[in-house]
């Protein structure tokens, strides 16, 4: 079912606030309808008072051509018009729920814990997958490689969709862990479940940059990750980022983090500024050539 725009005027959103709701075809049915014959794919999106590109978010996802997709929305219990939006498209989701957390990543961690699909991945609430056949680029890819994970490439865009240029990322070494940092952006990312049970979910002593944590015990945990040379999400920029507000926490904990991968890689410190310097530049000439 292809979703369009819909222009609707919301309401007035409530001063009163909510502080449980809970839906979705998970919770309207006893049983999901199942399409047993295709992988199962699980997108998990966050929300806090997201209205401005929510509804964008939602139709990237549920307008995806591959038909076997698990959508899990966790609000954090929002007060401007976000929960308007989710009820909307209550029908097509299969889990939303909208309760006070412990921030972002406690969010993603009980849309984890939720989640069925044999791959995972997150969609920003103001982000968007490329296109329709996005999640069937990835299934596609996964049939013939059997990879642990993969990641591709990225458009960033403006407020009005505009695109501002791309990351297109290198072939994943892990040593790129320590000298590029996350060497892809996070919404490209996606993993197995197996891979997930292995690993675990975000640790929550990390407030600011647990992605760059779970992203690389992942990484390293995985025999196999592959690159998918395609565009897989685009990314809004607008304003400044959590971590761009927090950037002296955000600064530590990446600090912290980036030494636990140079311990458990057993990198030297003269290694690592060679390293560094040589990765950065491959960074270069790689967006140049692709």
């Amino acid at each position: 079912m292809m979703i369009t725009n819909n222009s609707c005027v919301l309401s007035n959103p409530s001063v009163k606030k909510i502080s449980f709701l809970e839906g979705g075809k998970l919770i309207s049915s006893n049983q999901k309808k199942l399409i047993d014959t295709k992988l199962k794919v699980t997108l998990i999106t966050v929300t806090y008072n997201s209205d401005k590109y929510l509804e964008a978010t939602i139709e990237s996802i549920l307008n995806q051509s591959y038909e076997n997709v698990e959508y899990i929305i966790i609000d954090g219990g929002s007060t401007d018009y976000t929960l308007e939006i989710i009820k909307r498209y209550s029908k097509l989701i299969d889990y939303y729920v909208s309760e006070k957390d412990n921030g972002m990543y406690d969010a993603l961690n009980k849309g984890l814990k939720i989640s069925t699909g044999h791959l995972i991945g997150f969609c920003n609430s103001d982000d968007m997958l490329y296109s329709n056949d996005t999640i069937c680029q990835i299934v596609q890819s996964y049939e013939k490689e059997i990879f642990d994970c993969c990641y591709g490439s990225v458009q960033y865009i403006d407020k009005k969709s505009n695109v501002l240029y791309a990351r297109k990322p290198l072939e994943f070494k892990p040593r790129y862990l320590v000298t590029l940092g996350l060497p892809f952006a996070q919404p490209a990312f996606f993993w197995t479940r197996e891979l997930m049970d292995k690993t675990g979910c975000f640790n929550l002593n990390y407030k600011i940059v647990s992605d760059y944590d779970l992203i690389g015990r992942l990484l390293l945990n995985s025999k196999k990750v592959y690159r998918i040379k395609g565009y897989l999400v685009k990314f809004r920029k607008h304003g400044h980022s959590f971590g761009d507000n927090n950037s002296i926490l955000a600064l530590k904990e990446s600090l912290k983090i980036k030494k636990n991968f140079i311990d458990r890689l057993g990198m030297n410190r003269f290694n690592l500024s060679i390293c560094s310097m040589l990765d950065r530049i491959f960074q270069r000439i790689n967006q140049i050539n692709n």
